[in-house]
């Protein structure tokens, strides 16, 4: 299915989609402001890495394999991450950009790019 079908789910707070067959654009869930969990690894989801820029209670944030682009950077106001998988994504990253972002997020205690 696609992933613009749980646009209406405002309040939820963890969205796990892992392997399922959703697709779709990333902007579907920039909607979801109160997201502390977000797994859409290994699905057909698109998009850019700067429609989560405000989803800024996201602690765990798995895009495993999906086709995702955009720059680590633009995700660098989630302060609360603990866990980053955009490991098999789009997503580029310098070293200069993997340093600061690991330098400036005290909380993560988990980098997969």
């Amino acid at each position: 299915g696609c992933v613009t079908s749980l646009s209406a789910l405002v309040k939820l707070k963890q969205l796990d989609l892992y392997y399922t067959e959703v697709e779709g654009n990333l902007e579907a869930v920039s909607g979801f402001r109160n997201l502390v969990y977000l797994n859409l690894g290994g699905t057909q989801i698109e998009g850019d890495l700067e429609a989560l820029a405000q989803l800024w209670l996201l602690n765990h944030l798995d895009l495993y394999g999906t086709r995702i682009g955009g720059r680590l950077r633009s995700i660098s106001a989630l302060q609360n991450l603990c866990e980053l998988n955009l490991s098999s994504t789009q997503v580029v990253s310098t070293t200069k950009e993997r340093a600061v972002y690991e330098a400036t997020h005290t909380c993560l205690c988990k980098l997969s790019l």
